[in-house]
């Protein structure tokens, strides 16, 4: 089987653009976890804090 150069070049391309996609995607799926995790944290500071509040009025 003879392997042209376009159809090498094509392979070449492709094959760079499935690892640049996978390697932005996993960038994207680790920011995410960290917002996710800050966001979570921030929201439940947020609770404790209207928490406390709502005890110190009520004493």
């Amino acid at each position: 089987m003879v392997v042209t150069p376009l159809a090498r070049r094509l392979v070449l391309m492709l094959t760079s653009f499935a690892l640049v996609f996978a390697l932005i995607w996993a960038g994207m799926m680790t920011y995410a976890h960290g917002l996710e995790t800050r966001i979570a944290r921030d929201w439940m500071d947020l609770v404790e804090r209207c928490r406390t509040a709502i005890e110190r009025v009520l004493i």
